[in-house]
């Protein structure tokens, strides 16, 4: 970090040095000086010159004005460096604390707003990716950058087979069954359908049924023709 100034006083060259000599961040930098400078002014005199009731005070003046937690805690640790490591006078500090920032709870989706939320990402391969990055707490470019063998991947991968084999309802009242379930009936044309605890129950029907099929039809009071029809305006749909 470099400074150009036509005064720079002593103490503030000997900071700038130290600083320089520990290697801290460019904006830590200048955070610390700024810090260092915003008590200067409230002292309204050279800051080698404070006192542990002058950091009290400032202190209690910050908290009086509003200053955040965050940004309360961030000028303590510039003038703990300032004073204890550049002016090695650590002692000063003895009236001044950090202070603890309140806990807040996070805010912790439910069960139906987290699939809403997978739901949104739209294909099988977005969904398993956020499920990763929600699950893990992996940012995205650590979810682009996973390799096969990494405990992530392995994770990843166990939830494609959950996403290939969801079934959606259209407008249309219809539900498409995924191929994965489909490939182990390739014979079955018809399914029984019911309602069993909350849960859709489909039982294939083997052709060897078909009788079975035909009274559920008339049952419903359909006819061959009634579902012919339905067939053809599914295929147009």
């Amino acid at each position: 970090m470099t400074h150009t100034s036509k005064t720079v006083s002593p103490l503030r060259h000997r900071l700038l040095e130290v600083l320089t000599v520990r290697k801290l961040a460019p904006q830590t930098q200048s955070a610390y000086l700024r810090a260092v400078i915003k008590f200067t002014r409230f002292l309204s005199r050279a800051p080698d010159t404070a006192t542990p009731e002058d950091l009290r005070r400032y202190q209690l003046h910050l908290v009086e004005t509003g200053t955040s937690s965050i940004m309360l805690n961030a000028t303590i640790t510039a003038l703990r460096f300032f004073f204890a490591v550049t002016l090695d006078r650590p002692e000063v500090l003895d009236k001044m604390s950090s202070v603890r920032e309140p806990r807040k709870l996070p805010v912790v989706l439910s069960p139906e707003e987290v699939a809403r939320l997978i739901e949104a990402a739209g294909t099988p391969k977005y969904q398993a990716v956020l499920s990763v990055a929600y699950g893990s707490g992996l940012r995205a470019g650590e979810v682009v950058a996973l390799k096969v063998g990494d405990r992530e991947y392995s994770f990843l991968v166990s939830f494609f087979p959950y996403f290939n084999m969801l079934a959606k309802k259209t407008s249309k009242n219809q539900i498409t069954l995924p191929k994965a379930i489909i490939s182990h009936f390739p014979d079955t044309e018809y399914f029984d359908v019911r309602e069993e605890d909350g849960h859709i129950v489909l039982v294939p029907m083997r052709p060897s049924r078909a009788d079975e099929v035909r009274d559920k039809l008339a049952q419903l009071g359909l006819a061959e023709a009634d579902v012919a029809d339905a067939i053809q305006w599914a295929r147009q749909s």
